[in-house]
């Protein structure tokens, strides 16, 4: 009788829990997608949570069915007979309508984007990529990953002048982060801001050893000093 008190008052104490912290906040579809088109998606269903204050059993609840490692890396999942290709754009709806800056998922959700692109993948997401993205910057505003990922992805298509940006921003909430730095400078050699790619460069290499590819591209360019 005890032991089932206590399982009661254990199951009403994570109700209180979830049913809070599902009121705090909302994740609205904001914005529009690179076509100009009104963002929009499924509702919300588990969640909205922000990915980098919630509980692992939030993370849990969601990442335990729907975003396993075979859905982080393209694998697709136990498929039942589906192509496994066919069940990711579904189990990353969900992960992100629950989490909406799930910084892992919304790198896979860019990782399958650009698979579309090359012909790898016909399947499609059932929200563009930058739909997730302007829905995660207005749910968590201050989230510098988030800008980066968007940045990173507006540089792989194209946009080149909303990528620096996004970049700016997330340089402006974490200014150290030689990810961003590395980045950004490979973005402002795209956009021939040459000075300014070499002075983040500078800053990168000065934090030590990371990957050369960037300083090469301004040493054939005659840049590097």
């Amino acid at each position: 009788m005890v032991l089932k008190r206590y399982f009661n008052l254990v199951i009403a104490l994570l109700a209180c829990i979830i049913s809070n912290e599902l009121v705090a906040k909302q994740a609205p579809w904001v914005g529009t997608d690179l076509n100009g088109n009104n963002c929009t998606g499924n509702g919300q269903g588990y969640g909205p949570f922000d990915y980098r204050t919630t509980s692992d059993f939030h993370k849990h609840i969601v990442e335990m069915r729907h975003f396993t490692p075979d859905m982080e890396f393209l694998k697709g999942g136990k498929a039942g007979g589906i192509s496994p290709i066919l069940e990711i754009p579904g189990n990353l709806d969900y992960t992100l309508r629950a989490l909406p800056n799930h910084h892992r998922a919304l790198l896979t959700a860019i990782r399958f984007q650009l698979k579309v692109y090359n012909n790898i993948i016909k399947e499609r997401l059932k929200t563009p990529v930058e739909c997730y993205m302007l829905r995660a910057l207005n749910f968590s505003p201050n989230d510098s990953v988030v800008f980066f990922l968007y940045g990173y992805y507006l540089h792989k298509v194209g946009h080149l002048d909303k990528a620096q940006e996004m970049f700016e921003n997330s340089l402006e909430i974490s200014p150290n982060s030689i990810k961003v730095q590395y980045a950004y400078a490979l973005l402002l050699i795209d956009l021939k801001q040459y000075d300014k790619a070499l002075y983040y460069a500078k800053k990168v290499y000065k934090q030590g050893n990371f990957h050369p590819g960037l300083r090469k591209k301004l040493e054939k360019l005659g840049v590097w000093k």
